[in-house]
């Protein structure tokens, strides 16, 4: 009886480590997202409590134009941070969509080979059976020549 052996097996172990490296890239690009999501959010954090702090100020009923200038300036340096925080949460995004789709196409390659490997199996084993039964049937076949 022949031991089973693949003949992709080592494509098989390239594509699953490409699948491998697929996933790692999604990771890292989830993980880009995440961070570009919280970066914004900080900013507008931040931007909140120096509009508080604004309205504070304002409500004492000083009218104090320097501060108000400076907090008008920061109002404003923190709203263009969040238009570019806003862009790379779009880059970000774009680039786990990618990774995402290729890890899609990665993890299919893989599973093809694996259906292929199981067939191969599959057909091994009809073959091994098929051979044990003809052997079978010959020593029948040689005993029952002894026996007449």
């Amino acid at each position: 009886m022949r031991r089973f052996q693949f003949r992709l097996a080592k494509v098989q172990k390239l594509r699953a480590a490409a699948e491998k490296e697929a996933l790692l890239a999604l990771a890292r690009a989830l993980q880009g997202l995440r961070e570009a999501e919280a970066h914004l959010e900080a900013i507008r954090t931040q931007r909140q409590a120096v509009v508080d702090d604004l309205e504070r100020h304002l409500a004492t009923g000083r009218i104090d134009l320097s501060f108000i200038g400076l907090h008008h300036d920061e109002i404003a340096q923190l709203d263009d941070a969040d238009e570019r925080a806003i862009t790379m949460i779009a880059t970000a995004r774009n680039a786990f969509e990618v990774a995402r789709e290729e890890a899609r196409i990665r993890q299919a390659d893989r599973k093809a080979l694996d259906h292929l490997e199981d067939r191969a199996r599959e057909e091994h084993g009809e073959e091994e059976r098929r051979e044990e039964e003809r052997l079978m049937d010959e020593v029948a076949a040689v005993l029952h020549r002894r026996e007449s």
